[in-house]
């Protein structure tokens, strides 16, 4: 079965900014028990990078899906947990072109490994 990539690029909106710390505690703790549920249903995360350059969002979390379905189940958990209410969102979902493993033996072309799960930062400041 093929994995599938999952690319959500986030940027706080400003309301973000007028809640209390304990306020965006709570809600950043329930985003991160969904990132929970989806790892312990056979996603990773690969990690959270900031990015900047000319790019209207401020984080991306790169993950693995084992499947399309495990990948709407996350993202309709988040909407329903209201993440995009305080975060502005992009996302990119693909499947691989080749099979990858075929490239493994060659330096120039090497499929990373050792890639497991990264730590959420999602709500952190």
């Amino acid at each position: 079965m093929a994995e599938h990539l999952f690319m959500l690029y986030s940027r706080p909106r400003p309301e973000w900014y007028e809640l209390a710390d304990t306020e965006q505690a709570v809600l950043a703790t329930s985003w991160e028990t969904i990132d929970t549920a989806s790892t312990t249903a056979g996603a990773r995360l690969l990690g959270t990078w900031s990015v900047r350059g000319q790019c209207d969002y401020s984080l991306v979390h790169v993950w693995v899906f084992p499947s399309v379905d495990a990948v709407l189940a996350y993202w309709s958990a988040l909407v329903a947990a209201k993440y995009p209410e305080w975060f502005s969102t992009s996302n990119v979902l693909g499947a691989p072109v080749c099979d990858t493993t075929r490239f493994s033996s060659s330096p120039n072309n090497a499929v990373p490994t050792g890639l497991g799960s990264g730590v959420s930062s999602r709500g952190k400041r």
